[in-house]
């Protein structure tokens, strides 16, 4: 793979006005212009780098000795994380990113040769320097001129980083060629506008939907290895540590999330002088909840919490598919729905049958429970940074007072942190054929190029993305389109997870 340093000369060119320059002293503007071109460096630096860190693991395998242990590392991953200056997962993914960049292997059993040498004649050594496909010849140029993978190609455009790289390669291993090559064209035009950890999501959802009964193998092995351990520390304070698999966390992270809300909101509206940490909430919480079961007669907080879950009508028939909770990311079988649907604070939000009205117009002010419901379910939470639903209000996108209807096309779920910042900072928000989009203002992106949010984030299959025209239907995102998005301006105040 011929390395090319054309984009890290010009990252480099852009930020030769940094040099001496103090960023205490500059104004918001120049802050982020040079953060954006240090940046732009630094990402440049690790696709050059990435092309090294494979070919150190590559001569770092085999019956021979390695070339990190002739260096004197253990491991691959050790060398390139001792002198990059990263951690072995970092350089691990340095390696998965440079791997992805390399063309694609020639067919090593290429079948008997058609045109055999006469008399018997050798065909010439691949060995040989003068002949064959050496070094330096048409095949090693034919090699390099070969496509990359979809991964390969936007890690070399710029496109994507080395750590997106890493996490598709990682989401593809052990995946059949067809479906592979879907999936990993899907995933590359997420990876354009999604940050780590909502890509991270998104790889997670593709996984769990490609290969169901590994879905169920896992789930229940997460479920063997659930606990909960009781540790006194010396200071005298109690230490909790756990760790649930996602039907036995759901109720438990819902129950909190309620409690957490509940006392924030009466913080807000000042019912309650109540200055604890959310942590601190949580902790109270589940106090009040184990002396109540010591002594049943005695009253909780009073706060009431269902446990709402998303699912496919036809999955549900079938018996078979995965359900979407609001309070993790971590996704259900149908079959552990089955188990906790006995529990009558376990309500199944069905979608594809028959549903209760959901526009009200101008006759209701505020949202109902069942319009919340399917807002969770378009927008999985908050629309703008994905924060849990139990986190979340229903707001009208024009302000009711102002003519605004209680309709779903009127309606986004946002956490009060994102509704306050929508309004500071001249973002807007448009739904359009079931989908929430945000739209810049100009000091953040001159052209305005609006910004797919909720669900359609990660979603699995997820509808075609792009500036929506007039008409509501949305063009399929391209790569040029994408680097349009992440060049301008350069997304400025722009909400992590929506570029």
């Amino acid at each position: 793979m011929a390395i090319s340093t054309a984009r890290l000369e010009t990252s480099v060119e852009g930020a030769r006005g940094l040099d001496g320059a103090d960023p205490r002293e500059m104004t918001r503007d120049a802050l982020l212009d040079g953060e954006a071109a240090a940046a732009a460096v630094m990402a440049a630096a690790k696709v050059v780098y990435a092309a090294f860190a494979a070919e150190i693991s590559l001569r770092s395998t085999g019956g021979a000795i390695g070339l990190a242990r002739q260096e004197g590392f253990s491991t691959a991953e050790r060398m390139i994380g001792s002198r990059a200056g990263v951690s072995p997962a970092e350089a691990r993914r340095l390696v998965e990113a440079g791997l992805a960049m390399l063309p694609p292997e020639p067919n090593p059993d290429p079948g008997p040769d058609p045109d055999p040498q006469p008399n018997g004649t050798p065909d010439p050594s691949p060995d040989d320097p003068d002949e064959g496909s050496g070094e330096g010849s048409d095949d090693d140029e034919d090699l390099d001129d070969a496509p990359l993978s979809p991964v390969g190609e936007a890690l070399r455009a710029g496109l994507i980083g080395p750590e997106a790289a890493s996490l598709i390669v990682q989401t593809l291993e052990g995946m059949d060629d067809a479906a592979a090559a879907v999936i990993e064209e899907r995933l590359v035009k997420k990876a354009f506008r999604l940050d780590i950890p909502d890509l991270r999501r998104a790889c997670q959802r593709e996984r769990e939907s490609y290969d169901h009964q590994r879905f169920l193998e896992d789930e229940r092995r997460r479920r063997e290895a659930r606990h909960l351990l009781v540790r006194q520390d010396a200071d005298g304070m109690v230490t909790l540590t756990g760790r649930f698999d996602a039907a036995t966390a759901l109720p438990i992270v819902a129950w909190l999330d309620a409690q957490v809300k509940d006392s924030f909101q009466r913080r807000r509206d000042r019912e309650l002088d109540d200055h604890r940490t959310a942590g601190q909430i949580r902790a109270d919480a589940l106090a009040d909840l184990a002396q109540h079961g010591l002594d049943c007669s005695s009253m909780t907080t009073g706060v009431k919490t269902t446990v709402v879950v998303h699912v496919d009508l036809e999955d549900l028939r079938r018996g078979s598919g995965l359900v979407d909770t609001e309070h993790l990311s971590t996704r259900l079988s149908i079959e552990s729905l089955r188990a906790m649907l006995a529990d009558a604070g376990v309500i199944p939000a069905v979608m594809g049958g028959p549903s209760v009205p959901l526009d009200l117009g101008r006759r209701e002010r505020l949202f109902t429970r069942y319009q919340k419901l399917a807002l969770a379910r378009r927008d999985g939470g908050c629309a703008w940074r994905g924060r849990p639903p139990a986190w979340c209000d229903a707001h009208h996108i024009l302000d009711w007072s102002k003519g605004g209807r209680t309709d779903l096309s009127n309606g986004v779920l946002l956490c009060r942190s994102c509704h306050v910042q929508l309004h500071a900072t001249g973002w807007e928000i448009v739904v359009r054929d079931g989908q929430v989009w945000f739209i810049p203002p100009p000091e953040v992106d001159p052209s305005r190029e609006p910004r797919i949010g909720g669900s359609a984030r990660v979603d699995s299959v997820p509808p075609d993305t792009g500036r929506p025209p007039p008409t509501g239907s949305s063009p399929p995102i391209s790569p040029s389109s994408a680097q349009g998005v992440k060049a301008s301006a350069p997304t400025r105040g722009a909400p992590a997870g929506l570029f």
